[in-house]
């Protein structure tokens, strides 16, 4: 099958193991040993394709159907039957490899989906949960421990944005009002008790915060 781009079903696997914290054994045990780690290794860093019954089995330890992985490496947003007009609530790790690698990706896996708070919401935009107080202002817009934003990962940043930032190197996602000033970009907490961040060459935006609900439906 033709790839429309450089994504391969290998790398989308490693995603989705890492997500689960699996290591490359516990996925072949789960998968009823249909291969052995060493041979999962290689589809993973390499273009090769697992046979259908073994990509079937670790599709299905994975929790995810075949047909998603092919969506995936072909650019296509999955979701299942009955979500179409809901926006998939991602885990902050998931949010970080969608930036690391900018393809699209499957959501049919989603255990959360929150309905959309307007209409005409972009179509690839997802939402997270707040996590810590930092994003906690004394007065003003303000965005609570728990309650959850909508991110559009295909908006361009502005200046005074609400923007999800990830380092590069460790692929560890935050969430901060981007500021660019004087020839300066920085990552602004609202709660004035946390440090304001300085933005190098080593942070990708992921996408622009549009929207705050504060109740999943």
């Amino acid at each position: 099958m033709h790839m429309s781009n450089s994504k391969s079903i290998g790398q989308i696997l490693r995603r989705i193991r890492r997500e689960k914290l699996w290591t490359l054994q516990k996925t072949c045990e789960e998968a009823d040993n249909i291969i052995d780690a060493a041979r999962l290794s290689r589809i993973e860093s390499t273009n090769s394709m697992p046979s259908l019954v073994a990509g079937y089995k670790i599709a299905k330890a994975l929790g995810v159907k075949v047909e998603d992985l092919f969506n995936e490496a072909e650019g296509v947003i999955s979701k299942p039957s009955g979500y179409e007009e809901k926006i998939p609530v991602l885990s902050w790790v998931r949010a970080g490899a969608m930036c690391s690698s900018p393809t699209s990706h499957g959501f049919s896996d989603c255990d959360e989906w929150i309905s959309p708070p307007r209409p005409n919401m972009a179509p690839n935009c997802y939402a997270l949960k707040v996590r810590g107080d930092s994003m906690q202002a004394p007065h003003g817009t303000s965005f609570s421990d728990g309650c959850y934003i909508i991110v559009d990962p295909a908006m361009a940043p502005e200046n005074r944005s609400y923007v999800i930032a990830m380092t590069r190197d460790t692929e560890e996602s935050t969430f901060k009002q981007l500021i660019m000033d004087a020839g300066q970009t920085l990552l602004k907490p609202l709660n004035p008790h946390y440090p304001i961040i300085q933005a190098n060459e080593d942070m990708i935006i992921c996408g622009v915060v549009t929207d705050m609900v504060s109740r999943i439906a």
